[in-house]
């Protein structure tokens, strides 16, 4: 089996919007996406772009 190494946008936001209809907070939802291998890449995004399609998935929270 091989693994895929690149993910579209659109992959990752319904990878983010299937642990969204789990319940997952918006805070721990990274950790949670499917497969581990898009895990692993949604983590290494840089911050404003796993921001980004946090933002798509779930609600901006307010900044303190």
């Amino acid at each position: 089996m091989q693994y895929a190494h690149r993910f579209t946008d659109e992959q990752i936001v319904e990878a983010l919007k299937a642990v969204a209809a789990q319940g997952v907070g918006r805070d721990v939802a990274g950790d949670k996406i499917q497969p581990p291998n898009l895990c692993a890449f949604y983590n290494n995004l840089p911050r404003p772009e796993r921001d980004r399609l946090l933002g798509l998935v779930y609600k901006p929270t307010a900044k303190k």
